[in-house]
């Protein structure tokens, strides 16, 4: 009996030294979450936005919001190394789940360098998503919702919880990134922008686009007709003669001697004005949309023509729109 209690003595004890062990390497550490790059002139600037690690979404016990480290490096790799001698804290790159590139990363020179950190640096996994902006990354990073909780843990930290807020572009696994950048496709990533919504409160938003390729295009959320080239489990379009919603709107792709654009969606018409074949001037809407927002073809082949090695660049356009009202 004695050595049975001795036993599970022995068992207690290391269970108990193996939890110590555990807090102590998180309390040692700093896990960050979110990393945005910018190059200006001579240096690199990372913005690393470190969450807390008890419970993460949430204010700290004094109120404070989360941390933003601002580091200043020649390289990208001198931007991670300079953050770590930073602190006598580990600072833990394994669970990232964002990178945010500022347009003046988003040559080919910049995007290069980071493909080859990524693939050669032994601090990161490769689980994460890549977003652009055109805004600065200091203040994306400084955002709050109305409950005072940063709002980019609901963007940024779980991004395929919120794909409904991105609606040009879905949000992009590093590995298709570089693989799409290093195959010469041209590719949308979602466009991170900062908005006044609640009072004088910023927002950030995804609504915008960010087309990638040897030249990269970015194109504002107020250019709202790339939201009809991407499958979206709602949508909405009101101009001032008519408002509708879109549900089940999905967006499929052929690539034959011509690209085909094949179009499905059930709609309601919440209002139209007096006079109008509603139906039918809601289906020559959004097709002004789509033709006005393949344009841009002229700077970028959004379509993939090359990629595909189309000879013959045009598409057919297939709109089917089921009415519910």
């Amino acid at each position: 009996m004695k050595k049975i209690i001795s036993i599970i003595y022995i068992l207690f004890i290391c269970i108990f030294l193996s939890s110590c062990l555990n807090q102590s390497v998180i309390y040692q550490s700093e896990y960050i979450a979110i990393v945005g790059l910018e190059h200006r002139i001579d240096n690199y600037i990372g913005y690393f936005f470190l969450p807390s690690t008890n419970d993460l979404g949430t204010k700290k016990e004094n109120g404070e919001e989360k941390s933003i480290a601002t580091v200043l490096g020649k390289t990208i790799s001198d931007v991670f190394s300079n953050l770590e001698l930073s602190s006598t804290l580990t600072m833990n790159f394994k669970h990232i789940s964002s990178f945010v590139l500022h347009e003046s990363m988003l040559n080919e020179s910049d995007i290069m360098k980071f493909i080859y950190y990524v693939r050669d640096s032994d601090k990161l996994d490769i689980n994460f998503d890549v977003f652009a902006t055109n805004e600065s990354i200091k203040d994306i990073f400084s955002i709050k919702n109305p409950n005072n909780e940063s709002l980019i843990l609901t963007m940024l930290i779980e991004p395929n919880l919120s794909k409904y807020v991105f609606l040009s572009a879905n949000p992009i696994h590093y590995l298709n990134f570089a693989r799409n950048y290093l195959d010469n496709k041209v590719f949308g990533i979602p466009l991170i922008n900062i908005e006044k919504i609640w009072d004088d409160e910023l927002s950030l938003n995804g609504k915008g686009i960010c087309f990638i390729s040897r030249k990269c295009n970015i194109i504002p959320d107020n250019d709202s007709g790339y939201k009809f080239l991407k499958s979206n489990s709602s949508l909405e379009y009101n101009d001032n003669c008519i408002e509708a919603s879109f549900e089940k709107y999905d967006v499929k792709y052929k690539y034959k001697d011509k690209i085909y654009i094949k179009i499905k969606a059930e709609c309601k018409i919440i209002y139209s004005c007096d006079g109008i074949e509603k139906n039918k001037y809601l289906e020559n809407k959004l097709k002004e949309n789509i033709i006005e927002a393949l344009e841009i073809e002229n700077k970028i082949d959004i379509l993939n023509y090359d990629y595909y090695k189309i000879k013959n660049k045009s598409y057919e356009l297939d709109i089917n729109i089921k009415f519910n009202n």
